[in-house]
């Protein structure tokens, strides 16, 4: 006849949601689309390339909307910071928007650089919303570097 469901009690049934819900806030901290204090929010943190070659490592990435006055680049050992902002214009219009989705504000990138490299000949260049940072290695870390053949 009627199968018996065990009872819960109703403030059991609200702490399995809050796990839930705790669950997908840890799963989506580290990605741009998270939840803020006021509800889910789309923050703005651009993305860097960073690539190896014999004589440098180059960081690259695309932060459209810029002029180079609204970056900020340091370098304190081997930890690049990367910050900028990028500011909406704001008109006094009655326009009705039905879409938003271009980001803005500021951010900030930290990366923790594999290898040594000369600080004192480091190169930044932007272009077409593109930040290409050059780091030439240490002729200490250039000669660290070994080539392996592959039989």
């Amino acid at each position: 006849m009627f199968e018996l469901m065990p009872w819960k009690r109703p403030h059991e049934v609200a702490k399995g949601f809050r796990d839930v819900e705790d669950f997908f806030d840890r799963f989506l901290s580290g990605f741009p689309l998270g939840k803020g204090e006021v509800g889910w929010v789309n923050e703005w943190v651009p993305r860097f390339d960073v690539r190896e070659d014999e004589n440098a490592l180059v960081v690259e990435g695309e932060i459209p909307g810029l002029e180079t006055k609204d970056i900020d680049i340091s370098l304190e050992g081997n930890i690049l910071t990367i910050r900028g902002e990028k500011k909406q214009e704001t008109k006094e219009t009655h326009e009705c928007y039905h879409r938003v989705e271009r980001q803005y504000g500021s951010f900030s990138r930290t990366l923790t650089l594999p290898i040594e490299i000369d600080e004192t000949k480091v190169d930044a260049e932007y272009k077409n919303g593109v930040l290409r940072v050059v780091m030439p290695k240490t002729e200490e870390a250039r000669k660290k570097t070994k080539k392996i053949e592959v039989h």
